[in-house]
């Protein structure tokens, strides 16, 4: 592991040892910050990849919650904040995509007449993206935040034994500087 955070009381062991538990914000200055964040102004891809069980906190991590928000939140915040003051002719867009019992879904267009089927496809220049797929032109951190709330509430959830709430599905939110 490049970083392990504990979520357990100092002491409790763990893969971290006796570390005492990590918050938001040391999570995201260990590895939002530069790694994400610095990297993508620096004209690099920068991927963060949530992993885990149902209920290990992944969501929590991504995106936290309004009292105590998570690497994304924070991320964006920080962008037009500190990229706007670097790169003032900087634009942004964003996209957010389901993949849903292999299938793709479009979250900030998700008109079930949708005339042109979403594939994911490999170009010899531009790499791995998704034809098709919708994306704004954000000028904001709480356009953002608006565009990633409107998606997370059409994803496919069910209930498992473990998480009521669990999403069924993989998402990305894709933000291009």
């Amino acid at each position: 592991f490049d970083h392990c955070f504990s979520s357990l009381a100092a002491g409790g062991g763990g893969a971290c040892g006796s570390a005492a538990p990590a918050d938001q914000q040391q999570v995201y200055d260990a590895i939002g910050k530069e790694y994400l964040l610095g990297s993508a102004l620096a004209g690099y891809n920068s991927c963060l990849f949530a992993y885990g069980q149902t209920g290990s906190g992944k969501t929590h991590t991504v995106l936290g919650h309004q009292r105590d928000p998570g690497i994304v939140p924070r991320l964006t915040s920080e962008l037009f904040e500190r990229g706007v003051a670097e790169y003032p002719d900087m634009r942004v867009t964003a996209s957010f995509l389901e993949i849903y019992n292999e299938q793709l879904k479009d979250l900030l267009n998700p008109d079930l007449k949708r005339q042109k089927k979403l594939y994911v496809h490999q170009h010899p220049q531009l790499g791995v993206y998704v034809p098709h797929l919708t994306e704004e032109a954000v000028i904001s951190h709480s356009e953002c935040m608006s565009l990633l709330d409107f998606g997370n509430k059409i994803r496919a959830t069910s209930q498992t034994n473990m998480n009521s709430g669990s999403s069924r599905s993989h998402a990305l939110y894709i933000l291009r500087l």
